[in-house]
């Protein structure tokens, strides 16, 4: 689906990262469902040989809250990237999934689209991607 038709099906804003040399790779509209009452949007980019896969809905009110199984417990962390709070999970220095909210709108990152090419994220790679996400 062509960007431009995303923005105007959801009521919430669509963040995209400004860094160059961040292509998107595709995306797509998901019907409201479940914890996504008002849809989503699903944005597949490749930067640096690496894929990511940013999951957009609108932000509920308050801090942001990521559901944690006991055994993964240890591998999450909170950092503030210019003022955001930030769930990321950390795994062998490597990150993998992350949360935060900004502008009303909840992003859930992945690392490594499925069937696309995966390196590894560093934490700091991944601050400065953040950085450029509005």
């Amino acid at each position: 689906m062509p960007f431009a038709d995303l923005e105007s099906r959801v009521d919430f804003r669509i963040l995209t990262p400004t860094q160059p040399g961040v292509t998107l790779g595709g995306s797509r509209l998901g019907a409201p469902c479940g914890r996504d009452r008002d849809g989503f949007v699903e944005l597949v980019y490749e930067y640096r040989g690496e894929s990511f896969v940013l999951h957009e809905t609108r932000a509920p009110t308050g801090p942001i809250k990521v559901d944690l199984k006991e055994y993964g417990r240890s591998s999450w962390r909170v950092v503030t990237i210019d003022g955001t709070d930030c769930a990321v999970q950390v795994l062998d220095g490597s990150v993998t999934v992350a949360a935060f909210q900004r502008d009303g709108t909840r992003v859930d990152v992945t690392v490594g689209a499925k069937g696309s090419p995966m390196r590894p994220m560093s934490l700091a790679e991944f601050e400065e991607l953040v950085r450029h996400i509005g």
